[in-house]
């Protein structure tokens, strides 16, 4: 392999590692309800910085569509070990006179969830 190949193949890898993934996008996952979720940066620790730039987002989105930005439960994972920041948001996208538009109380997503079906 040619020192320019090496160098090409470095300067992509750090470009990868500098800018990170892109994240999923907002996606529908039901009626006027939608979720989101990105890897932060290679230099983004905070899992919250993460999760905030998804809040921006999912209230700019609304905002396009003329409707208010309602969250309804988020997560987030600071980074370690290899393992980038992430964060994922679920909202809604509500007209402003919708009775569910009201001051939003959050749900952390939980990691694990454990059920007892008990017989």
């Amino acid at each position: 392999m040619s020192i320019m190949n090496i160098r090409i193949l470095w300067m992509s890898a750090i470009a990868f590692l500098v800018f990170g993934c892109s994240g999923s996008g907002i996606v529908p996952i039901g009626k006027d309800t939608y979720m989101s979720s990105k890897p932060g940066g290679f230099f983004t620790w905070s899992g919250g910085e993460v999760k905030a730039e998804l809040y921006r987002e999912g209230h700019e989105y609304c905002k396009s569509q003329g409707k208010e930005f309602m969250p309804v439960s988020s997560s987030a994972k600071d980074s370690g070990y290899a393992r980038p920041a992430t964060a994922e948001l679920h909202f809604r996208c509500l007209v402003e006179n919708d009775p569910e538009l009201i001051r939003p109380t959050m749900e952390q997503i939980p990691d694990v969830k454990i059920e007892m079906n008990a017989k």
